[in-house]
């Protein structure tokens, strides 16, 4: 079982197959980011850094798949995902 669950991927995986027709069917890798505030914010700020910090859970979805161009030439297509546990897409970039 992945990070996500699996109707949460399965939504996202839809959308990005509108997106991106020749994703169609690709498997993604799934990777868990968590983004915390740098101590340099806080002192900027004028406030004491907590002894925790409450970091900011990301899933990054990778999907890859090698496609033949017009030209006849094979390149790998990588479309990358970053979402939130909930299945809220925050970003999605692509190769060329």
């Amino acid at each position: 079982m992945g990070i996500l669950e699996t109707k949460i991927l399965k939504m996202i995986k839809t959308e990005i197959e509108l997106k991106f027709p020749e994703m169609k069917d690709v498997e993604p890798d799934e990777d868990k980011i968590t983004i915390e505030p740098e101590p340099m914010l806080y002192k900027k700020l004028g406030v004491s850094s907590p002894k925790k910090f409450i970091g900011n859970e990301i899933i990054k979805l990778i999907f890859k798949k090698s496609i033949t161009t017009e030209d006849g030439f094979k390149m790998q297509r990588i479309v990358r995902v970053l979402v939130n546990k909930s299945g809220e897409i925050i970003k999605i970039s692509t190769s060329k």
